[in-house]
């Protein structure tokens, strides 16, 4: 099976050169097998750097081979000798090694890199420590680079490890959309790990029962959570997160992602109980003029830009990144806040809030669950959404 494929190659000093491949390549089950390469043009100087092939345009495939097996995008993490073949150079040829190259040590790579812990880092590939000690070794002699430097009690990338970072997690996340898409998932069996993006709000109400399900029911699974962040559109599109959980208005026309509705919910005022400043017949004057508890994270609270649309202000005393920690600021002070009421019901046995109708109207939020295109055919993907569906369900 011949494939043109049409490859970026980034060299050390960051500059692009757009080459043209001609791959003869043969797919057995899940991994594939290069024949030989024949490069199609030259760049015009020497290149020291990172092979990355983005697109396959799959040829005539035999008879009997499927579309999906003449498909095949592989990602090379490879090193470029610095001289072009004199021999080749007259004809266009790139000499290119490969002796040596492991792609096994891609996703190796990609733990160590994201966990920045051997340890953990083995525990995410299912391997001992000792079999990650020797991949970091065996990446370090590749890269001739350490990679990660201990700090104290931690290890620190160096800087080529941080510009490897994206690519890898990317080449990674692509290559197991490919390659891993026709697997059967069984998550008695199979062991995976999983990244969620998500509020602390939505983690407190629905990933939290998650983890407590999966822990009876799929103990095999591992769910990472880490906070939303101004760019989490970007790194749900690199594959540095497998899900992320966000209202749909602050989705808004940025979020071009498959997506499904979770749950609804609504925004009240909170207050101390023994805060006299709020009672049920507070007005929309009484409410800017009380001390309020104001969301700063990196997208802004859907509460507060349906205010700023109405005009309201707010006499803000505190900010917080947190939406969790808002209604335990507002017990036993005279400040006040918008929070969700489901927030609100999951945290009335531990604090004791007034909790009240706002003076103003305030539309509800969507909480939605959005994925990459490329996960929305991978069963064990499918499976995790499922179950995060059912759960948002019972709420």
């Amino acid at each position: 099976m011949t494939a043109i494929a049409t490859a970026e190659l980034i060299a050390g000093d960051g500059s692009h050169h757009w080459q043209r491949y001609e791959l003869l390549a043969t797919h057995f089950g899940h991994r594939p097998s290069l024949g030989r390469r024949r490069a199609v043009g030259t760049p015009r100087e020497a290149i020291d750097g990172m092979l990355i092939i983005t697109r396959v345009d799959a040829g005539e495939a035999p008879a009997g081979t499927s579309r999906r097996s003449a498909l095949i995008t592989l990602f090379l993490s490879i090193r470029f000798i610095n001289t072009i073949d004199g021999a080749n150079a007259s004809k266009g040829r790139v000499k290119m090694s490969l002796d040596g190259v492991d792609l096994n040590l891609l996703p190796a790579l990609d733990a160590l890199l994201s966990e920045r812990n051997v340890t953990r880092a083995a525990e995410r590939m299912s391997v001992g420590q000792p079999a990650m000690s020797a991949s970091l070794a065996r990446l370090r002699k590749h890269f001739d680079d350490p990679l990660l430097v201990r700090e104290g009690r931690t290890l620190t990338p160096t800087p080529l490890a941080l510009s490897l970072t994206p690519l890898v997690r990317e080449a990674v996340a692509a290559a197991e959309a490919v390659l891993g898409r026709a697997r059967d998932f069984d998550p008695q069996v199979n062991r995976r790990s999983f990244t969620i993006m998500a509020s602390d709000y939505v983690t407190l109400i629905l990933l939290r029962p998650l983890v407590a399900r999966l822990a009876q029911e799929a103990p095999l699974q591992r769910v990472n959570v880490i906070p939303v962040q101004a760019d989490c559109a970007e790194q749900l599109h690199k594959g540095q997160v497998d899900l992320l959980v966000l209202p749909t208005e602050a989705a808004g026309g940025r979020f071009n992602y498959p997506h499904r509705h979770l749950f609804n919910d609504r925004y009240v005022l909170v207050a101390d109980p023994d805060n006299d400043a709020v009672g049920p017949e507070l007005s929309t004057e009484d409410f800017s003029r009380l001390p309020y508890v104001a969301y700063s994270g990196p997208l802004q609270s859907i509460a507060d830009a349906q205010l700023d649309s109405l005009g309201i202000s707010r006499a803000v005393e505190m900010t917080t990144h947190s939406f969790v920690i808002i209604p335990l600021l507002v017990a036993g002070t005279p400040l006040v806040s918008l929070v969700h009421e489901r927030l609100t019901r999951c945290v009335a046995e531990q604090i004791r809030l007034r909790v009240v109708d706002p003076p103003m109207p305030l539309r509800p939020i969507s909480e939605a669950l959005f994925w990459s295109p490329r996960h929305t055919d991978d069963p064990s993907h499918s499976w995790l959404r499922e179950r995060i569906a059912e759960l948002a369900g019972e709420l």
